[in-house]
């Protein structure tokens, strides 16, 4: 849902293996990976029109350095940026990290407007944040807390025609009723936790993506200057 709303600078293309560019057009490291130069797209806007700078893509890592969410354990990582121009910056890391455009192409690349940030609240913002708080092809159109989320496409996405006008989101209590919502045509993803659930998707023969969690991915959550 925030990927739709807010789009990412950079993105995971899994059949290349590569970071590949979104908002960002590109983004080079210096030779031992201290220093990454972010070069933004040409054009892009948010959904009230507001260029997409630099400096909001500053705002927004820096806001996500001093939030408590798993990502900002990662965003920590980053010692200084400096605004180069509005489609360029640069950031410093505490140390070499080959890696780094993965931050990029998750929570620390969904920029936010740093207008629409800065006047609404915590709790508009994370549950029906205004159109003009992303750069993404869609807008909040209803928010209804452990029920569903309705997403609507934006008519002048800087990104061209949105060929989905809507996108809905459900919570589905338990990993076999989730299942089942799949397999009738209910819904036409569903993100499965329950081992149960999964090995039937599994013998059903469905095709998804699958990720294993453990304890490398919580020691690189809780990295930062505040785990």
């Amino acid at each position: 849902e925030t990927t739709a709303i807010y789009g990412t600078l950079l993105r995971f293309d899994p059949e290349t293996g590569e970071y590949e560019g979104h908002l960002a057009e590109s983004v080079e490291g210096n030779d031992d990976s201290t220093e990454w130069t972010l070069t933004l797209r040409d054009g892009v806007t948010f959904g009230d029109g507001t260029p997409l700078t630099a400096e909001a893509v500053r705002f927004g890592v820096e806001r996500m350095r001093e939030s408590t969410a798993n990502s900002g354990g990662l965003a920590q990582e980053v010692e200084s940026m400096e605004v180069v121009d509005d489609r360029t910056i640069v950031f410093r890391l505490a140390q070499p990290w080959g890696t780094f455009p993965y931050v990029l192409a998750e929570e620390a690349g969904m920029v936010v407007n740093p207008a629409v940030a800065s006047s609404v609240s915590a709790e508009e913002l994370n549950t029906a944040p205004p159109p003009g708080a992303g750069a993404g092809p869609y807008v909040v159109e209803r928010f209804a807390r452990d029920e569903e989320v309705v997403l609507r496409a934006k008519d002048d996405w800087w990104g061209g025609p949105v060929c989905i006008e809507r996108l809905r989101f459900v919570s589905i209590p338990g990993g076999d009723a989730t299942y089942e919502a799949f397999r009738s045509g209910e819904v036409q993803a569903a993100i499965l936790t329950d081992d149960r659930a999964r090995a039937d998707a599994e013998a059903d023969g469905v095709s998804g993506y699958g990720q294993a969690g453990g304890l490398g991915t919580m020691l690189v959550m809780n990295n930062g200057r505040t785990p």
